[in-house]
């Protein structure tokens, strides 16, 4: 779990340390899951962005993490990496994303 930006005076972290963070773990899981329940979309796209720049850059052979994004932002999304699975939720976005990506790995 990575929190998407560093948020003035409620994070302990700073924006670089996030990011560096984000592209070790991207490099060492099988599934992203995000998690946009209410925005902005800016860092959402910002993760989408550093997800891509990981699979530029993984080892030949060694496969992307699979990439699932639960949606219950207001607005659609106007940018999807390839591949990216979106799984639209609403009312409880945390509760119907979970309940959403069981699902789908049940499938």
């Amino acid at each position: 779990m990575v929190p998407l930006v560093a948020q003035k005076d409620k994070s302990r972290y700073k924006s670089s340390e996030l990011i560096k963070d984000l592209r070790e773990n991207l490099g060492l899981c099988t599934c992203v899951l995000l998690l946009n329940c209410l925005g902005p979309h800016q860092q959402v796209y910002q993760q989408l962005k550093e997800y891509q720049r990981t699979v530029t850059r993984l080892p030949t052979g060694k496969l992307p993490p699979n990439l699932i994004l639960c949606h219950g932002a207001p607005e659609p999304l106007t940018f999807r990496p390839p591949g990216m699975r979106v799984l639209p939720v609403n009312g409880d976005c945390a509760g119907d994303c979970l309940r959403a990506f069981i699902a789908e790995l049940a499938g």
